[in-house]
């Protein structure tokens, strides 16, 4: 986990492509890059469920015992939709994040939206307008991302409480 938080993403990126086939595995571009994102990604999206947990009062699984809830009961109908609410807005930041590195899967050969922007950039120097499109396109991804879950966030909010937009 402290690995996955700790070393930038790109350097996870080399090592999981230029690292391991010193030790006799061969990835391709594509399974490296996969495998990057998840793990990195999913390290950071397992602090938000953890600190989401943690953050829901004892009372809460005391209170659900004593109407005769039993532990799993309590647990899917009364812990987990409240962490669930609670997990969201950290883990809807990191697809946000998710979508915006995908474009450091250039650097370990895998073309995507940036390298396909790089190699047109450089047939018709065109740099700027190049880029300012594919800027434009991450602008889009991330704006629909973004209206998506705030979607999600409204849909599953408590009904009477205010939420903060931000």
């Amino acid at each position: 986990m402290l690995f996955f938080r700790g070393f930038p993403l790109l350097v996870q990126l080399y090592l999981w492509y230029f690292g391991l086939p010193h030790i006799g595995i061969y990835l391709s571009p594509y399974t490296a890059a996969v495998i990057g994102f998840s793990l990195c990604s999913g390290a950071y999206h397992s602090e938000y469920v953890r600190g989401a947990l943690l953050s829901i009062k004892n009372g809460q699984m005391l209170a659900a015992k004593s109407i005769g809830f039993s532990r799993l009961r309590a647990i899917f109908t009364i812990i987990l939709p409240q962490a669930f609410r609670r997990a969201l807005p950290g883990s809807g930041n990191e697809l946000i994040y998710l979508i915006k590195y995908s474009s450091l899967a250039y650097m370990v050969t895998y073309i995507e939206l940036t390298g396909e922007a790089k190699i047109l950039a450089s047939s018709y120097f065109k740099y700027m307008e190049i880029f300012m499109i594919a800027g434009a396109v991450y602008l889009l991804l991330v704006s629909l991302a973004t209206w998506a879950l705030n979607r999600l966030e409204d849909a599953i909010a408590v009904p009477g409480f205010a939420r903060i937009r931000s």
